[in-house]
């Protein structure tokens, strides 16, 4: 059995991840299709929807970030990083991700989907209220932290 060697380098470990692409659950994916499709839905309220899918929300933070370029300010909310990719920009980044029932994800993913999920649901129940200024930061810090794991 041949063993592919880790990546060393911070270029070589985006390459490597851009590479591989996750599968979402069918539920809430179905749920953000639809909600771009609906223009009476606010940036808001599709944040929202996508932010119940880690792997969607992971898209569209990347996707911002890796476009920010000139500005070098990263999207500190998921709602800020639709807005600066634009709904049209989503929907196209989304029909590369492919849509799974969750019993065809594999277990370690959904494993550790679900222990991201779960810090993110913990950090906003402890610091959502008192540290109102970072919750974003929190949120995602916490929903993200093992997201490089997920490809693995």
């Amino acid at each position: 059995m041949t063993t592919t060697p880790y990546p060393r380098t911070l270029a070589a470990w985006l390459k490597t991840l851009d590479a591989v692409v996750l599968p979402a659950a069918a539920g809430p994916y179905a749920r953000v299709q639809r909600a771009l499709g609906d223009s009476s839905l606010s940036m808001r309220e599709i944040s929202d929807l996508i932010q119940e899918s880690p792997v969607l929300a992971l898209t569209v933070i990347r996707e911002a970030n890796r476009s920010a370029g000139s500005t070098n300010k990263p999207a500190e909310s998921l709602e800020v990083a639709l807005s600066r990719i634009g709904l049209k920009r989503a929907e196209a980044l989304f029909a590369k991700v492919p849509a799974a029932q969750p019993n065809d994800i594999p277990a370690p993913l959904r494993q550790l989907m679900l222990i991201s999920s779960h810090a993110s649901q913990q950090a906003n129940g402890l610091f959502a209220s008192r540290l109102a200024r970072l919750w974003q930061e929190i949120h995602w810090s916490s929903l993200l932290f093992l997201s490089p794991a997920w490809a693995l």
